[in-house]
Order: C-alpha cells, then structure tokens, then sequence
C-alpha cells in the first residue's frame, strides 16, 4: 500500500497527485512558449528576426537529429543533406535571382 510521501500515489477520486514541481515545469512552458510565439512581433529590425529563424531552425534541425541518432542508434545522413541542399538552394535564390534571403 502507496504511503501519503509517495509520488506515485493517487487521491481519493484515482487522479495522480500534482505536485508543485510539476505545475512549475508547466507555468515554465507555457511561459516558453508565449516568449517564442510572440518573438516576431517584439523583434525589433529585420536582421534580430533573421537571426531568431535561423536559431529556431538549428534548434529544430538538432532535435530531430536527437531522435534519429540519439534514441534509435541509426545514421542518418538525410538530415544534413536536406540542410545542405536548402542553403544551397537559398543562396542561389539570393545571389542569381536577387530574392531576398528571409
């Protein structure tokens, strides 16, 4: 029988008990976010905003590569090769057809 110090323990309706620690983490989320949903609108010139993307694209580009060759033990040489294909194709965009970069 679960003692009422357990984490693991339930209420009396069967629901798990939430802890302060976890409604933290979740407030912290939450907050997360807000900050990088309203990021585009508090950037305050184009090269911040730029540069924010590009943060948020690394960002995504490495969890992703987390889950493949963190989690699953796979190589996986698609990713880089995506990465390397867009650059390239962006910078051809830039300098050939004058586009701008973002």
């Amino acid at each position: 029988m679960p003692s009422a110090s357990d984490p693991t323990s339930t209420s009396t309706v069967g629901r798990p008990v939430v802890t302060a620690a976890r409604a933290g983490r979740a407030v912290l989320l939450v907050a997360l976010v807000a900050a990088v949903l309203s990021f585009p609108s508090l950037a305050p010139n184009p090269y911040v905003l730029s540069a924010g993307i590009l943060v948020l694209n690394y960002a995504l580009l490495s969890t992703s590569w987390n889950f493949v060759g963190g989690f699953t033990g796979y190589i996986s040489l698609g990713h880089g090769a995506l990465a390397g294909l867009g650059a390239y194709g962006t910078g051809l965009l830039v300098t050939e057809a004058g586009l701008p970069s973002f």
